[in-house]
């Protein structure tokens, strides 16, 4: 009986602990919305985008500097979607 006991609470702990990565993930997700760079127009960020693969000030080596489109598909979906719709990255 207190074995069941012991099981019964294990699995309700490990439900608990489930949801709270879901709830820490979800807050997650919304605190990235209200993130100050979200407030930035698509255009504006494009932009950014652009001077950031064609600047000068970091030296790389031409193969690195071809990946650095890539590398901003990477930050999170938003700039995912917007660096794969700005042609001029590519």
């Amino acid at each position: 009986e207190v074995e069941d006991e012991i099981a019964q609470l294990r699995t309700r702990i490990r439900q608990a602990e489930g949801r709270r990565e879901m709830a820490q993930s979800h807050f997650a997700n919304i605190k990235s919305l209200s993130a100050p760079i979200r407030r930035l127009p698509p255009e504006v960020l494009s932009e950014i985008f652009q001077h950031f693969v064609t600047s000068d000030i970091i030296d790389l080596e031409p193969y690195e500097r071809f990946c650095l489109p890539l590398r901003l598909t990477h930050i999170c979906c938003y700039w995912r979607k917007l660096a794969m719709s700005t042609p001029s990255l590519w």
